[in-house]
């Protein structure tokens, strides 16, 4: 009876042991499971930053890429005005009076300072990069527009033998960015200029 007592009480104290065993593999497994979700929650939220950043910098650089094709295009205008009345002046039949060559003068001067603020926004990658530029909105004289266009556009037109009429008289004010205003009507008569094999060109305003 004795050994048989010392005997179920060994078996007791194994059992014990193995339930505390058991216990301790629980808690440690419930432990790692903590530890794996919290895990798996980080890479998530790493991942899903990584993911925003990779976005963000793929919009920027489409932006960055469709501003600067827009704006190829853009500079081609003022620039083909300035080599146009450049060629004007080397001449030797015209301009034949210093008023003239004044005017001419002028005209070279507007587009060169047109060019120059184009080519800056391209240099300011920052407003490039946001995907958007700040406008200026103020009162601008349309007529005063019309004409610069005019003078940067027109030996371009004549060139390719295109008469272009602008509406005269232009007494209109609209609030605009004048820069702005100015690319928008320079890239219509452009395109206009471009797809017009021969006669001429109307530009109305109402």
């Amino acid at each position: 009876t004795g050994e048989l007592e010392t005997s179920n009480r060994a078996i007791a104290r194994e059992a014990e042991e193995r339930a505390r065993a058991q216990q301790e593999v629980m808690r440690l497994n419930e432990q790692l499971e903590v530890r794996v979700h919290e895990r798996t929650l980080q890479l998530e939220t790493a991942n899903a930053e990584l993911e925003l950043a990779m976005e963000e910098a793929k919009e920027a650089n489409q932006a960055k890429s469709a501003f600067l094709s827009a704006m190829s295009h853009e500079l081609r205008t003022p620039l083909n005005a300035i080599l146009g009345f450049a060629q004007i002046l080397t001449s030797d039949s015209l301009p034949s009076t210093l008023p003239q060559k004044k005017e001419f003068a002028g005209h070279i001067l507007k587009s060169g300072r047109h060019l120059l603020t184009l080519i800056n926004e391209i240099l300011d990658l920052a407003k490039v990069e946001a995907g958007a530029m700040a406008l200026s909105l103020e009162p601008v004289a349309l007529g005063e527009v019309l004409s610069e266009c005019r003078t940067m556009i027109e030996p371009i037109a004549t060139g390719r033998g295109i008469r272009i009429l602008f509406p005269e008289d232009c007494k209109a004010v609209v609030s605009a960015d004048r820069t702005r205003l100015k690319q928008v009507l320079l890239n219509l008569l452009s395109n206009a200029v471009k797809y017009t094999t021969k006669g001429k060109l109307l530009l109305g305003c109402r």
